[in-house]
């Protein structure tokens, strides 16, 4: 997910973290893990992503 992309996708992440940035200059502002919610805001709100979020760890990848 991008900030400012159209949002049209909701994340659960299930195993993993996903970093939280937000602005040109990448201003980290969470780490998520298990269970965690991603993309909510601008699906409910029907706005464009207000952040970035980047899968950092994953047992996937």
């Amino acid at each position: 997910m991008e900030e400012c992309s159209p949002s049209d996708t909701l994340l659960l992440l299930l195993e993993g973290e996903a970093e939280v940035i937000k602005g040109k200059d990448a201003q980290q502002l969470a780490i998520c893990g298990k269970d965690s919610v991603l993309g909510e805001i601008g699906v409910l709100l029907n706005i464009p992503q207000t952040v970035t979020s980047v899968i950092v760890d994953s047992p996937y990848a």
